[in-house]
């Protein structure tokens, strides 16, 4: 369903379909011997909103689904991923207010095999207000107070709170190039499980971003600092992050992202929340965070791929990730991990799916190297502009130094979906 309005009025788009998806699987539990199968019927929600008018701007898309196992291998119960966004200018030009939600799912044991009983809901809310004031018809000063809580489900050792104040001075060099030079301070706070692990943080970076016909470009350069008075533990680095993306055509895009900062479990949630990522594919890959009150020196890069034409889409990426954990003894990792979708519309009525993805990760405190693997396939059939079918038939297999988590699973997804 899509609303809308003429052009000089707000302009909104509701989306959403509703579906139950039917999955049966040889091994419900994922573990190495005497697999139990079983069947789940989950009811499911997905949504895209958008809402852009003088006033407001929201962005809000995610799914929720109930899974009922018909055998009772795991407790029935709800899960669901949203990213969700919205911007109120309160004053144009000098007083804005964001509020943002994101919700995804992760393991509670990174150890442990991503099963039902393994994985939990994180939660992560930020609001804060945004004071603009101009210097000149081309520079601009910006202060950010941003504040954001944390919550797990099982976890509880990162729920807790982050404060941020940000100062920036912005200046227009051309209608699409700009320089800005920016200062940030953040205290995290964590709950009484893990106070010793709370931290300051400051930064100072410059920024220069443009816009091309082809090609979009920011990059930050600047130095961190890290403080963590309870531990008596702090370091200080580069500040790195470069985002580019090259768009050579309507229908394909490549982009490039490269960082080097200190980061935590809620900036990886957020970072990470309902991305690119098909959705199955998501949520296997999911597996390869580790969820820790603990601050890290990250680096990382990813690199994606999107192709787009009326009858073939495809998408392709691939990330490596190094993080090292600042506390004495913390978890640290190495992680390599990447993923295939793609689809081809056989006639105006079938499409044929096909998917893949994996990881390979190396905790600190772990010998070898653990190596997950994901593939599937399958077909959809549309009916008409509001009823849609689709089956997939999916493998997936782990091999770890902790032999009692290797496993083997086979399953098949039936869904039928109606979109108003």
């Amino acid at each position: 369903m899509a609303l809308g309005s003429g052009p000089a009025m707000a302009q909104n788009r509701i989306n959403y379909e509703l579906g139950v998806s039917v999955l049966h699987s040889d091994n419900i539990g994922l573990i190495p011997d005497h697999p139990q199968d079983d069947w789940v019927i989950a009811p499911t929600l997905t949504f895209d909103v958008r809402r852009d008018s003088s006033n407001l701007r929201l962005t809000a898309h995610g799914i929720a689904q109930y899974l009922d196992y018909a055998q009772g291998s795991f407790p029935n119960s709800a899960r669901g991923a949203l990213a969700a966004q919205a911007n109120w200018v309160i004053s144009p030009g000098r007083l804005e207010f964001m509020a943002a939600d994101h919700l995804t799912r992760r393991p509670a044991d990174s150890l442990v095999s991503y099963n039902p009983a393994n994985a939990q809901q994180i939660n992560v809310f930020v609001a804060g207000p945004t004071w603009v004031a101009s210097l000149s018809p081309t520079t601009r000063s910006r202060f950010d107070l941003r504040v954001s809580d944390s919550v797990a489900a099982k976890t509880h050792e990162i729920d807790g709170q982050q404060y941020l104040l940000s100062g920036a001075i912005d200046h227009d060099l051309a209608p699409n190039r700009s320089i800005s030079g920016a200062v940030t301070t953040e205290q995290v706070r964590f709950s009484k499980l893990s106070k010793s692990d709370d931290y300051d943080r400051e930064s100072i970076f410059a920024r220069y971003d443009t816009r091309m016909r082809t090609i979009l470009l920011q990059t930050d350069l600047g130095w961190s600092r890290v403080n963590i008075q309870k531990q008596n533990v702090s370091a200080s680095g580069p500040l790195v992050r470069i985002d580019v993306a090259w768009i050579p055509s309507s229908s394909q895009a490549l982009h490039l992202r490269l960082s080097q900062q200190y980061a935590d479990t809620t900036e990886d949630v957020v970072a990470h929340s309902l991305d690119e990522r098909y959705v199955l594919i998501q949520d296997f890959l999911n597996a390869e965070g580790v969820v820790t009150p603990q601050v890290y020196r990250d680096r990382r890069a990813l690199m994606f791929y999107d192709y787009r034409s009326a009858r073939l889409t495809f998408k392709a990426d691939i990330e490596s990730d190094r993080a090292t954990p600042l506390q004495p003894g913390g978890e640290g990792w190495r992680a390599l991990l990447g993923s295939l979708s793609g689809s081809y519309r056989l006639t105006p009525s079938w499409t044929f799916n096909a998917y893949a993805a994996a990881f390979r990760r190396t905790l600190t405190q772990q010998i070898g190297n653990d190596r997950n693997q994901f593939i599937g396939a399958g077909f959809g059939y549309r009916w008409n502009t509001h009823w849609n079918a689709r089956i997939d038939l999916q493998h997936r297999t782990r091999n770890t130094p902790v032999h009692t988590q290797n496993f083997k699973e086979n399953g098949i997804v039936f869904y039928i979906g109606y979109q108003p």
